[in-house]
């Protein structure tokens, strides 16, 4: 195999895929919707890069020295590497945006917790009790906090499934609530859905389902 092969086998590689997208007319599967592909085009290039002797090309004119081979095909992992990590860049971004409001909610900052809300926002609590709006959270969250100096909801996203339109996406996880009542401490949690809406280019939360599965201590029933 000549130099000239050698490369041309990540190229095609590297076209071929994305043709095959732009051709589509779905950017988004780039990044959401195939990433199966994606990390097997990687998998199999890091495969028969590894597999390859380093060599380095000469001029036969002036033995100047080409790229080594083996550097080019580093730089060709590179980029698939890139690539993958674009792939997940959505959910990730709705894994640290649901980081984000654990901590406005540690600190009991408000403002900071309603931000991440839609403004057509729904939530059905631990309970079953439904509530519809965004403009009424923040009267919700103060006297939350006021009722209890330690409240602490803690929501562990364990999926993130962003649709193919890129524009909605599925959080599934567990949560846990504490704080001490007037008679001692409570602890309770279960299990929550969240959809999450791509409003002008930021993930906001469209809608939450908190079941309680679990109960401690005062006022569990």
């Amino acid at each position: 195999m000549t130099e000239f092969e050698f490369l041309s086998v990540p190229v095609s590689m590297i076209f071929g895929l994305g043709l095959t997208h732009v051709l589509a007319g779905t950017m988004r599967h780039v990044y959401v919707g195939l990433a199966t592909e994606q990390r097997l085009v990687y998998s199999l290039f890091a495969r028969w890069f590894l597999a390859w002797p380093d060599r380095t090309q000469t001029l036969a004119d002036n033995r100047r020295p080409l790229v080594s081979m083996r550097a080019s095909a580093l730089i060709v992992l590179a980029f698939l590497g890139t690539v993958e990590s674009a792939i997940g860049a959505p959910a990730d971004d709705i894994r640290s945006l649901r980081t984000q409001s654990n901590a406005a909610i540690a600190r009991h900052d408000v403002e900071a917790v309603v931000s991440f809300l839609d403004a057509d926002y729904q939530i059905t609590v631990g309970n079953g009790g439904l509530f519809h709006g965004r403009a009424g959270e923040p009267e919700g969250w103060r006297a939350e906090f006021a009722r209890a100096a330690d409240l602490l909801y803690v929501r562990t996203p364990e999926s993130v499934e962003v649709s193919s339109s890129g524009q909605r996406a599925a959080e599934i996880g567990v949560w846990v609530g504490t704080w001490t009542a007037p008679g001692g401490p409570h602890r309770a949690s279960g299990r929550y859905a969240a959809h999450w809406s791509n409003v002008n280019g930021s993930w906001k939360i469209r809608s939450e389902l908190f079941v309680t599965l679990r109960c401690e201590g005062v006022g569990c029933s």
